[in-house]
């Protein structure tokens, strides 16, 4: 066999080697106990989410600095990060509030949520072995009351314990627990005061 054969195999064979390496995928997770407080029987309607272009990939993205993010291609996410974002976020509202009525965007047209949150997530992201960061600017409605109850902006700040993509994901997970944690005490808020409590 020729070098250049010898040569052309050897390429051949590590290219096929980087192909095989194993990709590893991750999801959210509820990460609140079940409220201590009385359960708030309210239904609440969660999203429309508008979430940033960057991280509507199936890669696990990462910060190395304000203008550069690292794109994980081994290490993706078992569906869409937005989609699990929402659907964590109400996961942790129904154990916060004691409801079994959150619904996640879209919800049926039949279904007239008391309350609903709008939220534009604007970083959901962080750098491996530091921590993650999410900034998000959200808005409680009211259907009885037709109007805007607030409108807040969130910066949390998780560290993350462990410089692999499960402690990284686990970080964003308490993230979005936090940021539930915030929304039920203003919803429970309102609810009293709507209630007349």
């Amino acid at each position: 066999m020729t070098r250049l054969a010898l040569l052309m195999l050897a390429l051949f064979g590590a290219g096929c080697a980087v192909r095989e390496a194993p990709t590893h995928f991750y999801a959210l997770s509820a990460a609140v106990e079940p409220a201590a407080e009385q359960q708030l029987p309210v239904t609440v309607g969660v999203g429309p989410l508008d979430f940033p272009k960057a991280l509507q990939r199936p890669q696990v993205v990462t910060r190395e600095n304000d203008n550069k993010i690292r794109v994980a291609d081994f290490h993706q996410w078992g569906g869409r990060l937005d989609d699990d974002f929402l659907r964590i976020l109400s996961d942790n509202l129904v154990k916060l509030l004691g409801s079994s009525r959150i619904y996640t965007y879209p919800w049926e047209s039949r279904l007239r949520p008391e309350f609903q949150i709008r939220i534009n997530v604007s970083r959901f992201d962080g750098a491996l072995g530091r921590e993650v960061v999410l900034r998000a600017r959200w808005q409680l409605l009211s259907r009885k009351q037709r109007r805007e109850l607030t409108a807040r902006q969130s910066d949390i700040v998780e560290p993350v314990h462990g410089d692999d993509y499960t402690a990284y994901v686990a970080a964003q997970s308490r993230a979005l627990a936090r940021l539930a944690r915030e929304m039920a005490t203003q919803i429970r808020y309102f609810a009293r005061q709507e209630q007349g409590g």
